[in-house]
């Protein structure tokens, strides 16, 4: 009785063993978050945009964004794919996404809205850098009371004549 108790013993063991590997075997990996892929292949940190646009002339379509952000999140996973597929492209490279999670925390949303246009992320940005000055030409931005809509997205993007021809709609 003893020798089958070690054999049924082991034999657990071996079992338990071995379904605790295989769940560690296929137990997703974390990733480093990351800025969508669905517009131009560079994120801008945002300690860096002014010196872009200052760079490269011309008006800037930009996707202010952190990481970390749960509505950040919602508009890369489900607006912004479901906005791609309606348009029948995989990327919209006529807009850059500019990196929000390292803005010092002195900064206040009132001096955000003051220079960019908008005070709450996410928000999509009609920019540009002219005599020494940032000018704002339209912002769609967050409310999470009442958040924006694919077709408002939509809707931003003809307005500032992003949405090209070749698009579906």
């Amino acid at each position: 009785m003893r020798k089958n108790w070690k054999l049924i013993s082991g034999i657990g063991l071996l079992i338990c063993t071995l379904l605790l590997a295989l769940f560690f075997y296929f137990t997703p990996k974390k990733t480093d978050p990351t800025l969508t892929s669905m517009f131009k292949s560079t994120v801008i940190a945002y300690a860096d945009l002014e010196t872009h646009l200052k760079e490269v002339p011309g008006i800037h379509y930009l996707y202010f964004c952190d990481v970390d952000n749960a509505d950040c999140a919602y508009i890369d996973t489900d607006i912004l794919v479901k906005l791609a597929a309606d348009a029948n492209v995989a990327a919209f490279a006529d807009i850059e996404a500019v990196d929000v999670s390292k803005i010092p925390s002195t900064i206040t949303p009132q001096a955000i809205k003051k220079i960019w246009g908008f005070s709450t992320i996410p928000a999509f940005v009609s920019l540009e850098y002219k005599d020494s000055a940032i000018i704002v030409h339209s912002a769609l931005e967050w409310d999470s009371k009442n958040p924006f809509t694919m077709d408002q997205l939509k809707a931003w993007m003809k307005n500032n004549g992003i949405w090209r021809a070749e698009y579906t709609n």
